[in-house]
């Protein structure tokens, strides 16, 4: 496994909003005590916060290839800033456990600044289903 990135600052901002939860741009990134694990929760709501995961924990091949106007909008000058992540949709069946390889989160460890884009790629999908390591 990789070196454990390490964030330079928790405040995560995603100026062109989160799909999905119009109007929030101010969330916390905290790394959980799984590794590779993460929750993001809003700053603005209360209740609002998502599971993310470290795609590449589990499929290290995951390829994400971010244009220049994503590298320029984060202010991603060198490869090594950048933290991908997915976000974990939880069911009470492990088996039903999914990513959402399709849609990751793009962010900056150095600024916070963050954004999910949408990858073209047929083979990766909305509802990956996580392949839980037993043992």
């Amino acid at each position: 496994m990789g070196e454990q990135i390490v964030l330079k600052t928790g405040n995560i901002v995603f100026e062109k909003g989160l799909p999905g939860f119009d109007g929030l741009k101010n969330f916390e990134l905290e790394a959980l005590e799984q590794v590779g694990f993460f929750n993001l929760s809003s700053s603005d709501e209360e209740n609002i916060s998502l599971l993310l995961v470290d795609p590449y924990m589990y499929f290290p091949n995951y390829e994400v290839e971010i244009d220049d106007s994503v590298m320029n909008r984060l202010n991603i000058n060198d490869a090594k800033d950048v933290l991908i992540l997915t976000v974990v949709t939880l069911n009470n069946d492990v088996e039903k456990i999914t990513l959402n390889l399709r849609a990751p989160i793009i962010v900056n460890i150095n600024t916070g600044d963050s954004e999910q884009i949408i990858l073209s790629r047929e083979d990766y999908l909305v509802r990956q289903t996580l392949v839980v390591k037993r043992g």
